[in-house]
């Protein structure tokens, strides 16, 4: 999950959930990485389930308000159910990303920005928690009569992130997809690149990489069509026979 590779996370976790069948953590691993390949009814479904089964884990409840909180019709009371599910263990840094993830698909961009400070205490130099307040700081230069400092305070984040760890896929991907700079910017797709090597089968990855190749200007198409269709066929060829790896190869062709 924290390498984008979410299809992987759901195919592997096929066997892995029934390798271990009653660890609740891998359980909800596996649905949070189902919801996020788009399967995110029958993962509410599925949570719903494995939280009447764990009620003490905080991962089935974590794992259902993540998936809840990617519905079309979201309900009022996600928020308050995945704080009650960090509160089981406040000191999780994944917990604390997932709850921050949800405030950010339920609007909560404040909120999550708010909380974060607060935790950074508990986990220092933490670049996926540090990316994320970047990103949600981004999403604040959005609201109407925005304070022009939020898009500084998300650059100062996205920086130090990347301070922290420069070799995260996670980081790379997100300041590079969210950033302010043009399409076919050479240090986003610098970064693209990274992210791709560290996470060589992220369909969210590969899928924004190649056309920010094609979108360079200082290339010409005969160098792009050496880069592009060579590395779509290393990704495919990687995960063969697999359908969403094709989909999402037959867009990179394309």
């Amino acid at each position: 999950y924290l390498k984008q590779e979410y299809v992987d996370g759901w195919l592997e976790g096929n066997g892995l959930v029934k390798k271990f069948a009653t660890s609740p953590e891998v359980r909800g691993w596996y649905l949070i990485n189902y919801a996020r390949t788009g399967f995110t009814e029958q993962a509410v479904d599925s949570a719903r389930s494995l939280v009447k089964q764990y009620a003490r884990s905080p991962w089935p409840l974590m794992a259902l308000q993540f998936a809840r909180s990617r519905l079309a019709q979201r309900e009022d009371d996600v928020v308050a159910e995945a704080r009650r599910a960090l509160a089981m263990a406040p000191n999780d840094a994944n917990l604390t990303l997932l709850y921050t993830q949800v405030l950010e698909r339920m609007g909560e961009f404040a909120a999550g920005v708010a909380y974060i400070d607060s935790a950074m205490s508990r986990f220092p130099n933490d670049a996926n928690l540090l990316v994320q307040k970047g990103l949600l700081l981004r999403y604040r230069t959005r609201e109407a009569n925005a304070d022009t400092a939020f898009a500084t305070r998300s650059r100062e984040a996205w920086a130090e992130a990347l301070r922290v760890d420069s070799n995260n896929a996670n980081v790379l991907y997100i300041i590079a997809t969210n950033s302010s700079a043009p399409r076919g910017d050479t240090t986003a797709v610098t970064q693209l690149r990274r992210a791709s090597q560290l996470s060589p089968f992220s369909t969210a990855i590969n899928g924004s990489y190649w056309p920010a190749i094609q979108a360079r200007r200082d290339l010409p198409d005969s160098v792009k069509k050496a880069i592009g269709p060579a590395d779509v066929a290393r990704f495919i060829n990687g995960r063969p026979g697999e359908p969403a790896f094709m989909y999402t190869g037959a867009d990179g062709y394309a």
